[in-house]
């Protein structure tokens, strides 16, 4: 998918895509690869989320689809769904 994103967008901590559908356990396994923003995902390949603990093809395809939701403005979940923001709302 071809698509600039504004800084706003890029500057978004993954741990918000959580709305969008993505797990918590995603989100922790890309923190553990270095990525806390959408621009830190910049370049990194499918194939690199595999080499991660923890993420599957299952899972880097739901990445997928959670950016993809982002991108086009589609939250699934309310915040009060969500954990990591719930969490940082206490």
């Amino acid at each position: 998918m071809d698509v600039r994103l504004t800084n706003e967008q890029l500057n978004t901590p993954l741990a918000e895509l959580e709305l969008y559908g993505m797990s918590v356990r995603e989100i922790n396994a890309l923190d553990e690869l270095g990525c806390i923003y959408i621009k830190d995902l910049e370049g990194v390949e499918a194939s690199d989320l595999l080499e991660v603990p923890n993420i599957g093809t299952s899972l880097t395809y739901n990445t997928q689809q959670s950016l993809r939701r982002f991108i086009k403005g589609k939250p699934i979940k309310t915040p009060e769904e969500c954990i990591i923001l719930k969490k940082d709302w206490d």
